[in-house]
């Protein structure tokens, strides 16, 4: 992890020193008592001539910065290369303010120096009098930071004598940062998803997301995602999926069968698939989009080990803005003695919680919707039919930003959202059920439920999520919450809408959740002539709002409540 220091200089020591030197230069050279007294020392001017900013050319967590210096009035030159903070991908090089001491380049740590070992060296710090070069065996560099610029003051020992100088001005630094060499980073912190279906995919495939942490920089991880069989229809969608082994490759594109590692392209059109990620502050900053190597995982009696060979694409994220860097290979982490159990976390398991076939009735509360979808002409219409002593409320801060609904009472509730082409009209026909919640939004089907990956559960009320039966209600600490046995992620079936005056509207729901277990129910809903909404006490206006592009979102282990995470 970078250290970032603040660190304090003292100057009662240089301001005694300085007045000492004040003192013996007014005395004169002779005076009253003909003795003899050391002229004062004169402090040269230095011009500076250019400076560069390696990065972490050197050693890790450590930055490399190079200043050359031309002494005013002569051909003498000054080198000073110096160890400081290192700067984030995204920033611009700036030296550390602070009292710099002499290091080593073997060494290098933070606000020191090094010195050259021999006149034709090109790194460290040097010395050149008219033309030939001296070295540099001692003192120190003092290095003053402000809104105009530095102040830096030299106070070195080179050959028999001392070289006090001074530079004041701006700097701006020639960036060719370079990488440090890259060591293996151990993993502590894991955590293997099955997520569903692979919407990637040619074929139909399911996928597994393993996630590893460094286990020194808890702000570090790498995400993965590898494509597995897709359960069998007797398992749909999935109960039990089995942690892979082997070594899988990650392959260039959409994957075409089970084993392959997913990359992340550079446009990132796709969203955020396999990628080391570096996280500050709990927000995404910078790291390597995989796009190539493998992946090892074996089993050694119930636990298992992950290794990685990877390579990819450097990047930067500040502002809402992706930057790309340059190509990085042996990219190797390794985790030891995993212990995942026999099975990935299922992700799209915990709102499937029926027992039985459920028949629905007395859903005389209605809430609709249309929600524009970025970059196209579709339209989610959603759907809401509910219980009377379940309140829904459109009126809170975070409606307009991405469909948030408040809730409360208790009750059931059956939520669909289907894709149409018109904002205006209200749908009318058979919207059958997407199995592969396909973000291509096709027209004419029915969002299957998707869960919320981070949590292993949804939001049931919120955009974007699909279909769902569920009753809602405050659980034991008082939280609006799917109580037990009544959660349904709805994966098969079909909506029929018919109308014979476009007021009245029959919709009629024949779905599955993923156990099978039939969602049956026909309500009769009115609306009014020319509107988008329902008129209902629920209903809302007319508006046509965008729903949010979401691409590139982060995978973090930080969102992940509940689920065993293993240290």
């Amino acid at each position: 992890m970078k250290k970032y220091f603040l660190m304090f200089a003292t100057f009662a020591a240089a301001l005694t020193m300085m007045s000492c030197e004040k003192d013996k230069g007014n005395t004169g050279n002779g005076g009253n008592g003909g003795g003899e007294t050391n002229p004062p020392t004169d402090e040269l001017k230095l011009n500076l001539d250019e400076a560069v900013y390696y990065g972490e050319k050197i050693a890790a967590d450590v930055g490399y910065y190079s200043m050359t210096f031309v002494v005013d009035g002569t051909s003498n030159k000054l080198r000073l290369d110096m160890f400081a903070s290192v700067v984030d991908p995204v920033s611009t090089p700036k030296l550390t303010a602070g009292t710099y001491d002499l290091g080593t380049i073997t060494e290098p740590t933070s606000k020191t120096y090094f010195v050259a070992s021999n006149g034709s060296d090109t790194e460290g710090t040097l010395y050149w009098k008219e033309g030939t070069a001296v070295l540099v065996t001692g003192g120190s560099i003092n290095v003053q930071s402000a809104a105009g610029g530095y102040t830096i003051k030299v106070n070195l020992t080179a050959g028999d004598e001392t070289i006090e100088a001074k530079y004041s001005g701006s700097i701006s630094f020639d960036d060719q940062r370079q990488d440090a060499p890259r060591t293996p980073i151990t993993a502590n912190a894991y955590l293997a998803q099955y997520t569903g279906e692979c919407m990637l995919a040619n074929e139909q495939l399911g996928q597994i997301t393993l996630l590893m942490q460094d286990a020194e920089n808890t702000n570090q991880q790498i995400q993965l995602v590898m494509t597995v069989p897709y359960p069998t229809e007797g398992d749909y969608p999935a109960d039990n999926v089995p942690i892979p082994t082997g070594t899988f490759e990650v392959v260039e594109g959409n994957p075409t069968a089970a084993g392959q590692i997913i990359p992340t392209s550079n446009d990132v059109a796709e969203g955020t698939y396999s990628a080391e990620i570096v996280y500050n502050s709990g927000v995404i900053s910078y790291g390597v989009l995989i796009q190539g190597g493998t992946v090892t995982i074996a089993k050694e009696g119930e636990t298992y080990n992950v290794t990685t060979a990877l390579e990819g694409t450097k990047f930067s994220y500040s502002n809402n803005k992706l930057q790309l860097g340059q190509h990085v290979t042996d990219i190797v982490w390794n985790l030891t003695g995993a212990q995942f159990g026999d099975y990935a976390v299922d992700m799209t398991n915990p709102m499937s919680s029926l027992t039985e076939n459920k028949e629905l009735t007395d859903l005389t509360g209605v809430f609709a919707d249309p929600w524009g979808v970025p970059g196209t002409n579709n339209y989610i219409r959603r759907i809401i039919l509910h219980n009377e002593d379940l309140v829904i409320d459109a009126n809170n801060p975070y409606y307009n930003q991405d469909g948030t609904l408040y809730v409360s009472g208790e009750g059931d509730a059956m939520m669909m959202q289907l894709i149409t082409s018109s904002a205006s009209e209200f749908p009318v026909g058979t919207f059958n059920v997407e199995n592969t919640y396909d973000y291509v939004y096709p027209v004419g089907n029915t969002l299957s439920g998707k869960p919320i990956l981070n949590v292993g559960g949804a939001d049931p009320l919120g955009l974007g999520v699909g279909t769902w039966y569920y009753y809602i209600g405050p659980n034991d600490e008082g939280q609006m919450a799917v109580l037990d046995g009544a959660g349904a992620v709805i994966k098969q079936g079909s909506i029929n809408i018919t109308t014979s005056d476009n007021k009245t509207y029959n919709i009629a729901v024949d779905i599955f959740d993923k156990y099978g277990h039939n969602i049956t129910g026909t309500f009769a809903v009115t609306v009014d002539s020319g509107q988008a909404s329902f008129s209902s006490n629920d209903a809302t206006d007319s508006v046509v709002r965008t729903m949010p592009n979401t691409s590139f979102v982060p995978y973090s282990f930080e969102q992940h409540s509940g689920l065993a995470i293993s240290f």
